[in-house]
């Protein structure tokens, strides 16, 4: 599967690939063997790649994961092939007052309305699940701010690009 990182500006794409001996990853093209091992504690790994070893840390808090790689920090957004899809199919649409309306990507099934009108909701938290085809999809918000209207309510059947909800 496909990854790719957002590092301020500039996007990595990272794949895994298995063999019978290892993992491979492959950065930007080029192949490398990793392993990654747990230590323990919490979020605390042993990190192998090509054949050296490094402590790393991982800590994730809405979407942003904070990394110490043998001290030195980074901060960076993962995406997955699949998230990257659900994003190029929602559209938010800015309307006049700020709103952004959150439409359903495909035809399906509201399955879940995970947040309520007034509540706050930061950027990438869940919204909503649509059911199409048997598979689930989580939609995320695609910025912080208020849920000021919920048009659908769960077992409610959705077209394509039918409102859900709107967020200021």
């Amino acid at each position: 599967m496909k990854y790719f990182v957002m590092n301020g500006e500039a996007e990595h794409v990272i794949e895994f690939t298995n063999s019978d001996d290892a993992v491979q990853l492959i950065l930007n093209g080029e192949k490398s063997r990793v392993e990654l091992i747990p230590l323990g504690k919490k979020n605390l790994y042993s990190f192998f790649f090509n054949n050296q070893s490094y402590e790393l840390f991982i800590h994730k808090n809405n979407g942003i994961y904070r990394v110490s790689l043998n001290g030195r920090k980074y901060e960076f957004e993962l995406e997955d092939e699949k998230t990257r899809f659900l994003k190029s199919l929602i559209k938010a649409e800015q309307v006049q007052t700020g709103q952004i309306e959150m439409k359903a990507p495909m035809p399906g099934l509201i399955v879940k309305i995970g947040v309520s009108e007034g509540q706050t909701v930061a950027k990438g938290d869940a919204l909503f699940i649509i059911e199409a085809m048997k598979m689930e999809n989580e939609i995320r918000s695609h910025k912080a701010g208020t849920v000021t209207k919920i048009f659908k309510r769960e077992c409610d059947s959705v077209d394509k690009d039918t409102v859900v909800m709107a967020i200021e």
